[in-house]
């Protein structure tokens, strides 16, 4: 039978604070910092740009002018292809319908 280690590493002194906190705590703690000023950073340029509701929408028209161009450009399109589409359908349709009337198939 094995003996299994019952010892227990201990530190030499208990009860005192360390002077340095355990690294992984550290890093939470910085990197919430650093997300904290970047977002009060962010907020504060906003702030600035965007003063007002007209300087807000004035940044914007632009922008919603490009997305209603886009959308009117893809919905033409969709229509074009739509027809196009529904066009050869047809076309088919009375191609078979055509060969079907000079071929009857009987009994």
């Amino acid at each position: 039978m094995s003996k299994r280690c019952t010892t227990r590493k201990t530190s030499p002194i208990r009860g005192t604070a360390s002077s340095t906190p355990p690294r992984p705590k550290t890093r939470v703690v910085a990197a919430s910092l650093v997300a904290r000023d970047n977002l009060i950073s962010s907020v504060r340029d906003l702030t600035l740009r965007y003063g007002t509701r007209t300087g807000l929408e004035r940044e914007v028209k632009p922008y919603e002018r490009r997305g209603v161009t886009a959308r009117d450009r893809l919905e033409r399109r969709l229509r074009r292809t739509r027809t196009l589409v529904e066009r050869d359908l047809r076309q088919r349709r009375r191609r078979v319908e055509r060969t079907m009337r000079q071929n009857p198939r009987g009994p």
